[in-house]
């Protein structure tokens, strides 16, 4: 039994380092670019990630780009679905 807790605890860390990569390899790049609809849709799933995972998401790691964003010029950018 305890083995089994290892290894899912093991998993767990290894999908939040995955989510780890993939939001500082994708994310934070595009969050700025230049398409007001790419920045849009890192707004938009960014939500998604903090109500599906809000353990990891709800934190000012990731917080502060949804205030930096509230600041972004184009108008669909901050309006939030």
């Amino acid at each position: 039994m305890f083995f089994l807790f290892l290894q899912l605890e093991n998993n767990e860390n290894e999908i939040k380092s995955f989510m780890n990569f993939i939001f500082k390899g994708v994310f934070i790049h595009r969050y700025r670019d230049i398409v007001p609809d790419i920045r849009c849709l890192c707004m938009s799933e960014l939500g998604e990630w903090m109500k599906s995972y809000p353990m990891v998401f709800l934190d000012d790691i990731y917080l502060k780009y949804i205030g930096w964003t509230l600041y972004d010029k184009v108008e669909n950018v901050v309006v939030l679905p």
